[in-house]
């Protein structure tokens, strides 16, 4: 960084010109203000003024466009990320992936052995689902083959999930058609016209 680099202007409180009195350069003071024309003087802060607003709007320019700072600089990507978010605090997981730390291991370990989903060469398990639960939760707009992938394992699941009680048709069970839980809804001598 050069020693007149403009960042450090940045942090210096610019010059406040309402605590100043502008004298021209010809008009030699000795002291008195009754000697200075006040014209001089007007024109004089006139120009303080515009070489402040100028300032100000040159280094507003720069702090707003030309001076960036990164905001996520993290070395940690992929499994290393993912490690970070898994081994410290427990909301960190429920920020990122909308899901308990315990229940995104079951999910991953459910969507390995039972719906076929495996790690690719250079991606674990954890990643792919890390990668589509992200997507789902947060609505990025990653369009990975390993979103798909997941997506066409978590398909199998809700099939799985969705499927009616074996019994439900027969009516056996909770599974009768007039329960006596649901009784007074189909009791048609309860009704009552009004």
């Amino acid at each position: 960084m050069e020693p007149w680099d403009i960042r450090d202007c940045l942090s210096v409180k610019l010059w406040d010109i309402s605590n100043c009195i502008a004298i021209s350069s010809n008009v030699p003071y000795d002291g008195e203000m009754s000697d200075i024309n006040e014209d001089q003087i007007q024109k004089d802060l006139d120009w303080w003024t515009l070489c402040q607003v100028t300032t100000r709007s040159i280094l507003t320019y720069y702090e707003n466009y030309l001076y960036k700072v990164p905001c996520r600089t993290s070395v940690r990507t992929s499994h290393m990320f993912l490690e970070e978010i898994l081994n410290r605090h427990g909301i960190r997981c429920y920020q990122a992936f909308c899901l308990e730390k315990s229940v995104f291991l079951d999910l991953c370990h459910e969507l390995t052995h039972k719906y076929d989903l495996y790690p690719t060469r250079g991606m674990s398990v954890y990643e792919e689902v890390t990668i589509f639960l992200m997507t789902c939760a947060h609505g990025a707009d990653n369009r990975l083959m390993h979103f798909y992938r997941v997506l066409k394992a978590v398909g199998k699941l809700a099939n799985d999930i969705s499927k009616p009680h074996p019994e439900y048709n027969e009516g056996k069970g909770y599974h009768r058609p007039q329960h006596y839980w649901y009784k007074p809804f189909f009791d048609i001598s309860n009704f009552s016209i009004i």
